[in-house]
Order: structure tokens, then C-alpha cells, then sequence
């Protein structure tokens, strides 16, 4: 019989950090006068390098532990992703409609609501420059349903890692010599393409028995150094054309240091910070909506001025109210919508 994969407690507070990095990272970009104060330090978009690193060995070691057909695969990610990425995207559509004052820059029509809902890479109707779909942070999910559809193929041969690794390693040699421009092909030939294939080959060898990096402190030694190279590498100019450089090797040494303690004395549960990382995927998408009308309720009671102190009392307020809002839309959204779609009871 196949083993239940263990709930890893650590994991959970590593997604809760990975989304509250977004939330930082967006926030300090809601009020000019706050903008300048903070935004110099460029460590919240490393939340996401965290979540494709997670991603790659949460896939690799639930369906190593609980194997399961292709499609199954593929049926299971789709209701674990899409319904609430759907909803909240057509509730942005809707209030860009009716509350335009609530997004500083976001434009929509018929073909990016299409594209959006159906995760096919496009360019923004705000920044033409720039590949993103209405709701901003689903950029990311364009992504993660690539990944699921190469997981699931992989599902299909005995070799899951390796198949992986000779797709990936090649999409990301054909972005780098290729000089297309169309949004499809400028995504999945990213090199950050590569971090999905380091959280894989941390779940291959977090499932070795033998999978041990040293003692405890080696393991502190190797999140600390995934910490200074997340905080240092990206203020290095040029180097985030290699984004799995610069953010994708320090998030995979903070996961394979946070597996490492886990290997040596299971990581204590704790009810809040897991409770967070249950709800990060509702955080993650719902915290633009939720920055949207913070700021506006902010406005109508402090006047922003240059000022570190208030900026940052601005960032933590915030923060704390895009956790509640997550929580809320984890509670009464994500997760009953997730076990009705199952067929299980609430």
C-alpha cells in the first residue's frame, strides 16, 4: 500500500512567509510617498521563487507517496487551482467596471478575460511590455498549470524526474538563444522554469531514507545562506535575466535546510502561522483586492507624507489585513468550494 504523505509542518510556514512577501512586495508600491521609503529592498518577489520551489516537491512527493493516474493528476490540480482564480478574476473584472478607483492601473477586455481564465500567457493591456493576465499575481499560475501538464506527462514513464529535468533544461536552452517575442513562448522558456525542477530533485531526495544533510546546525547553515543570497543577489545589477540565479538557489537552499530539520526532529505545529499557510493560495490571489481598498480606507483617515515611520506602519497594517482577508476567503471560498468539487461533506 501506498504511504499518506505527511503533512510537513514547516512547509506550511514557508508558504505563509512565501505570500506575505508578496503581500510586502505590492504593498509598498499602493502610495507614492510611501514607495520611495521601501522600495530600494527587493526581497518580496522572492516569495514566488519559494512557492515554484514548494511546488515542484510538494508534486513530486505527494504523487511518489500516493501515486495516481495522469488525468486524475491533472482533475485534482484543476479544482485545487482554478475555481477561485476564476472567481476572484471576474470579481476584479466586475469592480474595474463598477469601482475603477480601486486599481491604480488594471484594464480589461473580452480577449484578456479569455486568456486570463484559461492561464494562456499574454500581454497587459496597462504595461504592453509586460506578460501578465488581469488579476497580476496569476502570472504565476500560467506557470504552475505548465508545470501540472509536464508533471502529468511525466506521470506517464517511470522516470518522473528525469523527464522532467530533459524538458525543462531544454525549454530554458531554447529561451536562451531564441529571440521570439510571443508571450507563450517567452514565459515557459524562462529560466525560472528551473526552480520547479529544483523542488523536484529536493523531493527525490527528501524521499531517500538516507536523505540527511548533517546535524541541525548544518541545516540552519544552509536556510541562513538561502536567506543572505535571497536578500543580496537580486540588488546585483543584470543578474535577474538569470532570475533561478539570483532568486531560485537561495529559495531551493531555504527548502532543502527547512527539509534538512525536519529529517533530524519534526517541526512543532503551531495553529496561527499553519492556519496562514493553509490560506496562502487565497491570500495570494485575493491580497491585490484587498491592498486595493486598504489604501483607499487608509487614505480617507491618514495623510501620507515621507515618512519611514508612517510608511511602515502602512506596510504592517496592511499586511495584517490581507492575512485576514486570505484567512476569510480560505474559510468560506476556497475550502468549501474545494470539498463540494470533491463531492465531500463540509
Amino acid at each position: 500500500m501506498a504511504s499518506q504523505p505527511q503533512t510537513l509542518a514547516s512547509l506550511q510556514y514557508l508558504r505563509a512567509i512565501a505570500a506575505m512577501m508578496v503581500v510586502y512586495h505590492h504593498a509598498i508600491g499602493q502610495i507614492d510617498a510611501y514607495s520611495a521609503q521601501l522600495s530600494d529592498y527587493r526581497i518580496g518577489p522572492s516569495g514566488v521563487d519559494l512557492f515554484f520551489v514548494l511546488s515542484g516537491f510538494i508534486m513530486y512527493y505527494i504523487t511518489d507517496l500516493r501515486p495516481q493516474p495522469a488525468l486524475q493528476f491533472l482533475k485534482n490540480r484543476l479544482i485545487r487551482v482554478a475555481p477561485i482564480y476564476w472567481l476572484v478574476t471576474l470579481v476584479v473584472c466586475a469592480l474595474v467596471w463598477l469601482v475603477p478607483t480601486l486599481f491604480k492601473t488594471t484594464q480589461i477586455d473580452a480577449t484578456t478575460i479569455a486568456m486570463s481564465l484559461l492561464f494562456i500567457p499574454h500581454y497587459s493591456l496597462a504595461f504592453p511590455g509586460q506578460i501578465s493576465p488581469i488579476l497580476v499575481p496569476g502570472w504565476t499560475l500560467n506557470y504552475e498549470m505548465f508545470f501540472y501538464a509536464l508533471f502529468a506527462l511525466a506521470l506517464l514513464t517511470r522516470s518522473r524526474a528525469f523527464i522532467i529535468a530533459g524538458v525543462i533544461v531544454s525549454l530554458v536552452l531554447i529561451g536562451r538563444v531564441s529571440h521570439s517575442t510571443h508571450a507563450v513562448v517567452v514565459t515557459f522558456t524562462h529560466n525560472v522554469m528551473l526552480e520547479f525542477l529544483f523542488g523536484v530533485l529536493i523531493g527525490k531526495w527528501f524521499l531517500r531514507k538516507d536523505s540527511m544533510i548533517g546535524t541541525p546546525t548544518v541545516a540552519w547553515a544552509v536556510i541562513g545562506a538561502g536567506a543572505v543570497g535571497m536578500a543580496l543577489l537580486p540588488q546585483l545589477d543584470g543578474i535577474n535575466d538569470l532570475r533561478f540565479v539570483a532568486r531560485g538557489i537561495p529559495a531551493a537552499l531555504i527548502v532543502l535546510g527547512v527539509l534538512a530539520l525536519e529529517r533530524t526532529q519534526p517541526v512543532r505545529f503551531m495553529s496561527l502561522p499553519l492556519l496562514l499557510g493553509n490560506a496562502s493560495y487565497s491570500l495570494y490571489l485575493t491580497h491585490i483586492l484587498a491592498l486595493g481598498l486598504y489604501r483607499e480606507l487608509w487614505r480617507l483617515t491618514v495623510t501620507p507624507t515621507d515618512s519611514t515611520v508612517q510608511a511602515l506602519l502602512f506596510i504592517l497594517t496592511a499586511s495584517v489585513f490581507c492575512a485576514a482577508v486570505g484567512i476569510a476567503s480560505y474559510r468560506m471560498l476556497e475550502r468549501p468550494m474545494d470539498r463540494w468539487l470533491r463531492g465531500r461533506p463540509s
